[in-house]
């Protein structure tokens, strides 16, 4: 029998291979599994400079892939199901924090080429809350950061639109100087809030 498919970059970290995503090269990816006979196996590939590859002659029996995340890469989104347009054959099926796919049984002549890991490199998004002093909407020079603001990141969910009940909140932070950062987010869409402090009456 035979297990394989791809490993790829996920551009926009929608845990779906959309229309010119590239395939990785030199990504490690395991297989290990009991055969029917109660034989255990462990391989190991590397994927092609397409993103591709392939386990075969297995003898049946229940099969686990594992691909490893090299950096600066993390996994997407696994099975995105819910998404209009998902499928077992365009998603992303590594866990997000382990790599390890969903063990599977292979019988005898299979070819289960479905097994996909899209791969992301994480962003990072924040800047500054300062006062305002003349209120003219910008920041000129020696204008200080505010510190103890609380700033709040929330995410647009799976299906990428605000206002779906998909909403979450990732992160609550508070600016020192006035700075603040939110890093290792998946590719998406954020909408950033920010807590007026007491003692200033509106934003500029």
């Amino acid at each position: 029998a035979t297990i394989g498919d791809r490993v790829w970059l996920d551009t926009n970290g929608n845990g779906l291979q959309d229309a010119g995503e590239n395939g990785l090269a030199d990504i490690a990816v395991g297989l290990v599994g009991l055969t029917g006979p109660g034989d255990s196996v462990s391989l190991n590939t590397t994927t092609s400079i397409t993103g591709s590859y392939i386990f075969t002659n297995l003898v049946p029996g229940v099969y686990t892939v594992t691909v490893t995340a090299t950096d600066p890469y993390t996994f997407t989104y696994a099975n995105i199901t819910e998404v209009s347009g998902a499928t077992d054959a365009n998603d992303s099926d590594a866990n997000r924090l382990t790599g390890v796919m969903a063990s599977t049984v292979i019988t005898s002549g299979q070819v289960d080429l479905t097994w996909d890991a899209g791969l992301v490199e994480p962003v990072s998004l924040g800047n500054f809350v300062w006062h305002d002093v003349d209120a003219d909407g910008i920041q000129d020079v020696g204008e200080p950061g505010i510190p103890g603001v609380t700033v709040t990141l929330t995410g647009a969910g799976r299906d990428r639109t605000f206002g779906n009940g998909d909403d979450t909140t990732l992160i609550t932070t508070t600016t020192a100087t006035g700075f603040y950062t939110f890093t290792d987010l998946l590719p998406g869409l954020y909408r950033v809030t920010v807590t007026r402090p007491d003692g200033y009456d509106r934003f500029s």
